[in-house]
């Protein structure tokens, strides 16, 4: 399975705040059942947006 992007909180203010396009984060964590198919549909939407959205992954209980 690719990965999307996966980011930390110092990222947060430019990766998010600050861009100018749409964002999509996704917060997941390990126990989470529905993190398979909502990754797929997150990463079929980052192959049809074409650089216009950015994608991100927030892996919840390492969120510092």
């Amino acid at each position: 399975m690719t990965k999307l992007q996966v980011f930390t909180m110092e990222d947060w203010k430019n990766e998010v705040l600050l861009e100018e396009k749409p964002v999509v984060v996704d917060f997941e964590a390990p126990w989470c059942t529905a993190l398979i198919l909502r990754h797929e549909e997150l990463m079929k939407l980052d192959e049809e947006a074409k650089g216009e959205v950015k994608i991100f992954q927030v892996d919840v209980p390492n969120f510092r």
